[in-house]
Parts: structure tokens; C-alpha cells; sequence
């Protein structure tokens, strides 16, 4: 009896682990926006999105590239600053699934800026 209590307690904190597992995965976005910001730093052109976001599509890294060579980061460190900020609403991912890019292109283009 109590070799089936153990087993049937060890199944269940490993699938727990499992599901606490695939709930932390990241997935990562980039994405080109051909339209300028409309605002004062309108003349920075056009831009490439690139996100870091949780399984729920809430970001949690966020790079802004601009034509002029402006860029943006944002994480938890730095949630804002007087361009912009981190996004605060989650991603449509059925609407990004197309832009979907690996771990290793984001982290690159984030260590390169």
C-alpha cells in the first residue's frame, strides 16, 4: 500500500513539474511594422518589433529597431522610458504566428543592441 501512495504521489509532482514547465516557456516574435510611430519621433521611419513573451503572449522583453538606428529595449528592468515602454497587453498569438522566430534570433538581436 504504501509503495502504491508513494508511486501515485511521485506521478502527480511529476506531472506538476511538467505542467509548470511548458507554462514557462517563452515564445519569441519579430515582427516589421511599415507604418512610423505618428508621433514626435515620427522621422525615425519604420520599425522591427521583436518580443519575448510568456505562453500567454504577455511580453516580457521587447526591442523596437528604428530606420534611423534608434533602438528600444525593454524588460523588467526598464518597463518605460520618455519614447515608450514595455507592452502591457498580451500578444494575439493566433495574430503572430506567422512572425514566430527562435530563442536564439531574439537573444542575438538583443545582445547586439
Amino acid at each position: 500500500m504504501l509503495n502504491y501512495v508513494l508511486k501515485h504521489a511521485t506521478n502527480h509532482i511529476q506531472t506538476r513539474w511538467q505542467q509548470a514547465e511548458q507554462t514557462k516557456k517563452m515564445k519569441y516574435y519579430k515582427r516589421n511594422w511599415e507604418e512610423t510611430r505618428g508621433d514626435d519621433f515620427d522621422s525615425w521611419g519604420k520599425s522591427i518589433w521583436l518580443f519575448e513573451t510568456e505562453n500567454s503572449g504577455q511580453p516580457t522583453k521587447q526591442i523596437e529597431i528604428y530606420e534611423n538606428g534608434k533602438v528600444l529595449k525593454y524588460d523588467q528592468t526598464k518597463l518605460e522610458d520618455e519614447y515608450g515602454g514595455l507592452g502591457d497587453q498580451e500578444l494575439d498569438l493566433d495574430e503572430f504566428s506567422d512572425f514566430e522566430i527562435t530563442e536564439q534570433e531574439f537573444k542575438q538581436n538583443w545582445n547586439e543592441h
